[in-house]
């Protein structure tokens, strides 16, 4: 079954692959400071928010971003009569966070990865260590590199 040798693998053995740094920023940066440390590295879609002493707080998705820089076209797209006027009043990146997210550890197993990825529709996550420091982010196509690799293709061999 194709993948399945994969799934066992760790995501210590895949992360790095693509992503070496995410983009993370303390509490307080400003919405304009976190978006040009997003696009510092265009292979990453969330901005990773910790606190003073560097634990991870929240997050913020790319989408979330698009909804701030576009209020009127997101309210505009909204089918619901109760549309959510307060986007008009988010100002700050705490306005954006959100503070429910979830991660994985370096020793956390890629079928278990893909599984939160699946039911989370991400696809990236952010990589903890047991202090809830960031220490990296795991992107789906560390997956498919290392199915690749996997496959015996000849021109990943070198990654």
């Amino acid at each position: 079954m194709p993948g399945e040798a994969i799934g066992k693998l760790t995501v210590s053995d895949i992360r790095k692959s693509v992503v070496e740094n995410p983009a993370v920023v303390t509490i307080g940066t400003s919405i304009k400071d976190a978006l040009i440390e997003l696009v510092e590295d265009h292979r990453t879609r969330h901005i990773y928010i910790t606190d003073k002493n560097g634990k991870m707080i929240g997050s913020v998705r790319v989408n979330n971003v698009i909804e701030y820089l576009f209020p009127y076209e997101t309210l505009w797209q909204s089918s619901s009569e109760y549309a959510d006027l307060g986007i008009f009043s988010k100002k700050n990146l705490e306005d954006i966070i959100n503070r429910n997210f979830v991660y994985v550890r370096d020793s956390t197993k890629v079928s278990d990865m893909i599984s939160i990825m699946l039911s989370e529709k991400i696809n990236e996550l952010p990589v903890l260590d047991s202090e809830m420091r960031i220490i990296g982010e795991v992107n789906i196509l560390e997956v498919i590199i290392a199915y690749l690799k996997d496959d015996g293709n000849k021109l990943l061999t070198n990654n």
